[in-house]
């Protein structure tokens, strides 16, 4: 077997089997360097250096008191949206991933180092150190549930909302540098929620766009015919993952 062309970087989540099944479809059975998932506890703690316990402890409520019940109302919806763009959820098979306890962790620029793929597609990973990403020539390239570079971070299509610019509801496949989500765009589209979405169902809506975009872009490196272009240069757009106070200051203003 000649080397593979492409290779994911990846973490457990919705949107890695999408992507896996997505592209295999076109490029055939890809290797999937696949890291172990951060401990609650660590996730948390690095989280609150940022950010402080408070505001940490207040998403944590939002995300075990809120963020289900939205799951649950928004499953139907979920359903629609993985069944009507065909999208798969069903399991990578075992024989190609390839296990490490972290992207930054050596075994992971090993891997990539071995395998010598043409682009790396990233997904579902914690923020990819300058070690990895410099490991290997290759491209590495991100699906983000926002708008760059406005909308950083995570919930990007939320926070647009949130803010009352729904023009800014979308998604966006780039480049991964060094920073968070400022690489060059390579495509980007906006979307329009529907009244059946909600808070759980964004991230599906971009996503159902957004994994096609990412088998295109991965094309388009391939031949050399991908454009790119450089977001311009804003001030903020760093988000994170709401509170049940701002939550509920968004439905007031009737977004879900």
């Amino acid at each position: 077997m000649g080397k593979p062309r492409v290779v994911m970087l990846a973490g457990p989540g919705d949107v890695t089997p999408m992507l896996y099944h997505e592209l295999s479809a076109r490029y055939g059975a890809l290797p999937v360097v696949m890291e172990s998932p951060m401990s609650r506890v660590d996730f948390l703690r690095r989280r609150a250096r940022r950010m402080g316990w408070l505001k940490v402890g207040h998403q944590s409520l939002f995300q075990t008191a809120v963020a289900p019940a939205l799951r649950r109302r928004g499953r139907r919806r979920i359903e629609e949206l993985l069944r009507t763009h065909e999208l798969r959820r069903d399991p990578i098979p075992e024989s190609q991933i390839i296990a490490v306890p972290s992207v930054n962790s050596e075994e992971a620029r090993a891997a990539l180092r071995e395998l010598n793929p043409e682009v790396v597609v990233i997904s579902a990973t914690r923020i990819v150190s300058k070690a990895t990403l410099g490991c290997i020539a290759a491209p590495f390239i991100n699906l983000h549930t926002g708008i760059t570079p406005y909308y950083r971070g995570v919930h990007g299509g939320y926070w647009a909302l949130h803010q009352g610019e729904p023009e800014r509801f979308g998604v966006t496949v780039h480049l991964v540098d060094a920073g968070i989500d400022t690489g060059a765009i390579l495509a980007q589209r906006v979307i329009e929620p529907s009244r059946d979405d909600n808070f759980a169902t964004y991230p599906y809506l971009q996503f159902a766009h957004g994994v096609s975009m990412v088998a295109g872009a991965v094309e388009g490196l391939l031949t050399g015919d991908q454009p790119r272009w450089r977001a311009p240069a804003v001030s903020g757009g760093l988000w994170s993952h709401p509170t049940v106070l701002s939550y509920l200051r968004g439905r007031r203003r009737g977004v879900r």
